[in-house]
């Protein structure tokens, strides 16, 4: 027993002092992605590091994955290994860091991936957070109509007295969210979303809605 609480031990306080070594530990967030010649950056990609060895990460509000990192220190590497998620097939990342920023690089399929990172104090924001919630919009032609997004990924679109409803799907690389309405007669719709002060801006982006602009403002 004392031999597996002292074995328990050194694992914890190794974990520890590599945290310290490599400084970390601490709230990240993926400021770019870069994969060959393209820029792959998520939107509001954060990882939480630990010093005892566990991380958890995210996007924005949402929390979508935990594991074990490790530090190889003679190699001046990083592994991680999520508990929930698909293994990864293309090992560790060379690192560098420096004060509030570091740097993960490795080859993916004959192409070199690079992750810059930036230390933060708190969960950044996505699109998807802010949009969540109900917003009051004025027509050109003067009728008021609401829309709320639901945390569970529906929509509900109140106009004359009618309702539309579907899902609400944003995109995990840019600023756009996509509508999938529940009457399947009705095309999918992708717009670009803007927020300035209280107002929500979305910006049609697919064939059907391309160049509508709909201005809303947030509604209790």
């Amino acid at each position: 027993m004392k031999l597996k609480f002292g074995i328990l031990l050194f694992l914890i306080t190794s974990a520890l002092l590599t945290a310290q070594n490599v400084n970390i530990a601490g709230l990240w967030q993926v400021e770019k992605v870069v994969v060959g010649d393209r820029d792959m950056t998520p939107i509001a990609k954060w990882t939480r590091i630990h010093g005892d060895g566990t991380y958890e990460t995210g996007n924005g509000w949402l929390q979508n994955g935990a594991g074990l990192w490790s530090f190889n220190q003679s190699e001046n590497t990083i592994s991680t290994k999520d508990k929930y998620g698909i293994q990864d097939p293309f090992g560790a990342f060379d690192i560098s860091y420096k004060g509030n920023s570091m740097v993960w690089s490795r080859m993916e399929e004959g192409m070199e991936v690079q992750v810059f990172w930036e230390r933060i104090n708190e969960l950044p924001r996505s699109h998807a957070d802010k949009i969540t919630g109900k917003w009051k919009s004025e027509d050109k032609d003067g009728e008021s109509h609401s829309i709320f997004f639901r945390w569970d990924k529906i929509f509900v679109i109140d106009k004359d007295e009618e309702k539309e409803t579907g899902y609400w799907i944003p995109n995990a690389h840019k600023p756009e969210v996509g509508f999938i309405s529940h009457d399947q007669s009705q095309p999918h719709k992708y717009y670009k979303v803007e927020f300035e002060d209280d107002k929500l801006i979305l910006t049609g982006v697919s064939e059907e809605v391309k160049g509508d602009v709909l201005t809303y403002v947030k509604s209790n």
